[in-house]
């Protein structure tokens, strides 16, 4: 139900949840989580967007940069999916992961401004594959990218955005995600767009990419 009700009035659609899902169970495996946190990483990331339905319409389905005014409102909704399922008993951290997957490894996220491995490693997990993912579907403020470009998005965040170790263990293992993945019939259909050049993702908001040239980024 959570999942239905998240995917029926935002640009979060199914089929990101499912892979965003098949990679955080990927990459559970690879990071050798123990079973509590393998159960919440793969809950959390079914449900992480669930706090978009917290946020208005004009502001999840507009085409051109967000104010800053707006994007204070897009930034409650980890805070807001993380209440939500805090009311239900999962048996474990569902909601950290929740709450902190917009968290950056050098500070500066939201909504706690974690940083480090003060983030709990599910919240660091989820951010990269949850962003990996986000930026190769088609959203109505900016084209899909490739998935070399979606690499490099992870790659330009190494050490600011994202925890060295956990990128490095998603891009070598990442054909085998793929291949489950393409197993389950989730795999992308959306046009994409040439990869950016280094100067372009240097510039840009790793996490919630933005369309080349707007200054405030999207939560993916």
């Amino acid at each position: 139900m959570c999942c239905a009700l998240m995917t029926a009035r935002c640009v979060v659609t199914q089929a990101h949840v499912e892979r965003t899902a098949i990679y955080a169970d990927g990459m559970a495996e690879v990071m050798g989580l123990d079973w509590g946190r393998r159960r919440a990483l793969r809950i959390g990331a079914l449900l992480h967007d669930l706090g978009k339905i917290g946020v208005p319409d004009h502001i999840l389905q507009k085409q051109g940069k967000l104010t800053p005014a707006e994007f204070e409102v897009m930034k409650i909704h980890p805070g807001l999916g993380a209440e939500i399922l805090s009311g239900y008993r999962f048996g474990c951290p569902v909601p950290d992961a929740v709450r902190w997957h917009h968290e950056q490894w050098a500070g500066g996220g939201y909504p706690d401004g974690l940083k480090g491995e003060e983030i709990p490693l599910t919240a660091r997990i989820l951010s990269v594959v949850d962003v990996f993912d986000a930026v190769r579907e088609e959203r109505v403020y900016r084209k899909a990218m490739t998935r070399a470009a979606a690499i490099e998005v992870l790659r330009a965040g190494v050490g600011t955005m994202f925890d060295p170790v956990v990128v490095r263990a998603f891009i070598q293992n990442l054909h085998r995600f793929e291949r489950e993945i393409e197993r389950q019939q989730f795999t992308h259909t959306q046009l994409v767009v040439p990869p950016l050049s280094q100067s372009a993702l240097r510039a840009a908001p790793a996490a919630g990419y933005a369309e080349e040239g707007l200054s405030t980024p999207r939560p993916a």
